[in-house]
């Protein structure tokens, strides 16, 4: 079974060999891309990983240690090639295309406007996708060893193979539809998001303000409003009992949820 692997994955190794030799090409043409001593460490793992495999399919027969040593090794090659030609990919300086991925999402109906204000006023929600983000990492390194440990050996040779060709297609389109980002071409700067302070009377009740991301509270002018002389920012404790939420994610949701009075800046 271990030789039914190892014909398994030339598919594979194929793979990986076409993006290793297009990464050094590109390195060697335009100096951008591998350093000689990452490159080495990278090769020194990956070969003694293989060797390990080696030992556990030929001397030692142990069909899940085997396939695991050498799924490791195809995985680190792979997310290293992948990311220096990823790197080597930006010295082609491709016109950016920001203006068709903008495109798409209109047609599409995704306004990145509205998703901002949503996570803005949603602050948990933007939480748990930057979890996700990071996670993606740590999810691709542990699945490789769930499913040698399961003995999912054809999962996990479709699983590397999937993985090979889903990185190839994210990277060529990185390299040949370069973009900065929706809120780089959209001029969407911190002024066009809203803050929510919550700020505490002298007889003890609470009232929201609303400010552009980019400004602090003129305190003389919301006294002059509020028509009070005294105004403060409670403690972290009271902005929690007051309105549900912690300090930070305090949201323009709150002021209808607690009907607590707001006033919002003129440029809002």
């Amino acid at each position: 079974m271990a030789g039914d692997g190892w014909r398994a994955s030339r598919t594979l190794w194929a793979l990986i060999g076409a993006i290793s030799l297009l990464s050094l090409a590109i390195w060697s043409a335009t100096g951008v891309g591998l350093k000689a001593g990452d490159l080495l460490v990278i090769l020194g793992v990956v070969v003694s990983l293989l060797a390990i495999s080696a030992f556990y399919s030929q001397r030692r027969p142990d069909e899940r240690l085997a396939r695991l040593t050498r799924a490791m090794a195809e995985l680190l090659l792979l997310i290293f090639m992948i990311g220096s030609l990823s790197y080597s990919g930006t010295s082609l300086a491709m016109p950016l295309r920001d203006e068709w991925f903008q495109a798409m999402d209109v047609a599409l109906g995704f306004d990145w406007r509205f998703w901002l204000s949503v996570l803005d006023a949603h602050p948990s929600v933007h939480e748990v996708l930057v979890l996700a983000y990071h996670s993606m990492l740590p999810q691709t390194a542990l699945l490789p060893i769930v499913l040698a440990a399961i003995g999912a050996y054809r999962h996990l040779d479709r699983f590397l193979l999937s993985y090979a060709l889903a990185a190839i297609v994210t990277v060529a389109i990185a390299t040949l539809l370069p973009a900065l980002s929706p809120v780089v071409h959209l001029g969407i700067t911190p002024a066009d998001i809203v803050k929510t302070l919550v700020v505490k009377r002298s007889d003890g009740t609470y009232l929201f303000a609303l400010i552009p991301g980019d400004r602090q509270i003129a305190w003389p002018k919301l006294r002059a409003l509020v028509g009070v002389n005294k105004l403060q920012l409670p403690s972290p404790e009271l902005a929690l009992e007051a309105t549900g939420y912690e300090r930070g994610t305090i949201t323009r949701s709150s002021t209808v949820k607690r009907k607590s009075p707001s006033q919002a800046s003129p440029r809002i």
